[in-house]
């Protein structure tokens, strides 16, 4: 599977080890050097030469999305909800549930 597939795929997205961080950082690297490449060669102002400079940018934004993309935790009970449920209500707090 190639990475720009794999990019936007669940099993990536969802799961944010250090592991598919460095993977990401490097692929980030990657398509920067070759960004870069594109740009200062003589085909950059070509159709094709534009093409490809947007297709890397595309990538790029990509991975730099999902680099700053914060994992959400698995859905649970908070502590609030979790002490309500197994602690006596203290004297002195009113319920305002009730």
């Amino acid at each position: 599977m190639s990475s720009l597939t794999a990019i936007g795929s669940a099993a990536i997205a969802g799961s944010q080890t250090p592991t598919s961080k460095a993977s990401l950082r490097a692929d980030l690297a990657r398509y920067e050097k070759e960004r870069s490449a594109c740009v200062n060669c003589a085909s950059a102002e070509t159709i094709d030469g534009k093409r490809n400079i947007q297709t890397l940018d595309t990538r790029i934004n990509a991975l730099k999305a999902q680099l700053t993309t914060v994992p959400r935790a698995a859905p649970s009970a908070s502590v609030d909800e979790s002490r309500s449920a197994t602690a006596p209500v203290a004297t002195g707090r009113i319920d305002v549930f009730a």
